[in-house]
């Protein structure tokens, strides 16, 4: 069957192709964008790929993903230039990354390379990503941490 979505766990809020949002339920919590007011309740226990409604005057709606690297490079902020799933592809090839291989990569960026590389190393690699730039760190770490 398809898989709930639990307290604590992340999902991508999907509008549009443009408007995607990475996000951390949590019991109580209100997400509010756009589209309207989503209350983490409402996708708590769902399955990935439920339509939710907006609760109030909206009659917003948006879809709630799985966070796929794919997904995850689409909704991140592109605080650096940003390198899509196709070229991540080829250089992980290049790299022969798989399960157990350690990666070394400078520049976290955005953190969409680091996402796909820790998925593809799972889940007995490793990956060191650095980075230089010290709010660019701090916001990476927040979202890897959710």
């Amino acid at each position: 069957g398809a898989l709930s979505i639990v307290d604590g766990g992340t999902v991508i809020l999907f509008g549009s192709t443009k408007e995607l949002q990475l996000l951390r339920v949590e019991k109580g919590r209100v997400t509010n964008n756009r589209y309207g007011n989503f209350h983490h309740d409402d996708i708590i226990g769902r399955s990935y790929g439920s339509k939710v409604s907006s609760r109030g005057k909206s009659t917003g709606f948006m879809y709630v993903l799985e966070p796929t690297p794919y997904m995850i490079t689409l909704s991140v902020v592109h605080r650096t230039q940003i390198i899509y799933h196709a070229d991540i592809a080829l250089l992980m090839g290049l790299l022969d990354v798989r399960p157990g291989k350690i990666v070394v990569e400078a520049g976290t960026g955005s953190g969409s390379v680091s996402q796909s590389l820790g998925a593809a190393l799972r889940p007995t690699g490793k990956l060191h990503t650095f980075e230089f730039n010290a709010e660019r760190k701090v916001t990476a770490q927040r979202e890897f941490d959710q």
